[in-house]
């Protein structure tokens, strides 16, 4: 398509491409039902940044310890000596 060089790119343009046309007749999940949000239980906007921060933090630590771990010796021994 780019190769003809098109003064402008347009949904009936790109209807000429089977990707494009299964995309746009694409459904939308019927099983996914909205999940219910609890007003009385909320996070105000700091305390949800905190708890999202702190779970992010956590899963990347266990990565990290993880990887580590996995590694052969001297793999450890190259971050170990470094931080000292």
């Amino acid at each position: 398509m780019l190769a003809t060089d098109p003064e402008k790119i347009n949904a009936s343009m790109l209807e000429q491409y089977p990707e494009f046309l299964e995309f746009k007749n694409k459904k939308k999940d019927k099983d996914v039902k909205p999940t219910a949000i609890d007003f009385e239980g909320a996070l105000t906007p700091e305390d949800a940044l905190a708890s999202a921060y702190s779970q992010l933090r956590e899963s990347l630590e266990s990565e990290i310890l993880e990887t580590v771990k996995e590694g052969p010796p001297p793999f450890l021994a190259h971050p170990v000596q470094a931080y000292f």
